[in-house]
């Protein structure tokens, strides 16, 4: 916005910053998905058939997602 040619076309540049404008107030407000973002979430993590190597991959991944979980103090359940 500081270059010096910015503001060469006026109605571009309103444009482009009324466009700014409405992007922070959409991230601001939770964006187009913030229904969403109210409700639970199942996640399931597979091994496929990579053997050993996959099984420990997701083996890791789980422990990471529980730790994540517990410093984001959201309560985990298991079926």
């Amino acid at each position: 916005m500081n270059g010096h040619d910015f503001w060469a076309d006026k109605n571009k540049a309103q444009a482009l910053v009324r466009e700014l404008q409405d992007m922070k107030a959409e991230a601001e407000s939770g964006g187009p998905h913030a229904k969403y973002d109210k409700g639970d979430a199942i996640m399931t993590i597979f091994s496929g058939a990579g053997g050993d190597d996959a099984e420990d991959f997701s083996a890791m991944l789980y422990r990471m997602y529980q730790r994540y979980v517990a410093v984001m103090v959201w309560i985990e359940s298991h079926p």
